[in-house]
């Protein structure tokens, strides 16, 4: 089964994610803004996970897909 074209741009955007979620040094931020919020890291980090799972989904579906058809 060949590969998807959008499959290396994903795997690409993905890890830029991961990059700046995880491995990139934290800039301060000024108090009281959105960034200084513990609950700001932590959406990102979900919604991170939520992407990766969904292209995972997107990419594995043309071949689970029969199993359940």
């Amino acid at each position: 089964m060949p590969i998807n074209r959008s499959s290396p741009l994903s795997a690409g955007f993905l890890g830029y994610g991961f990059y700046l979620v995880y491995r990139k040094p934290k800039v301060a931020c000024a108090d009281g803004s959105y960034c200084a919020k513990p609950s700001s890291a932590r959406i990102a980090k979900i919604g991170l996970w939520t992407a990766t799972i969904l292209v995972i989904i997107a990419l594995g579906f043309p071949k689970l897909a029969p199993l359940f058809l």
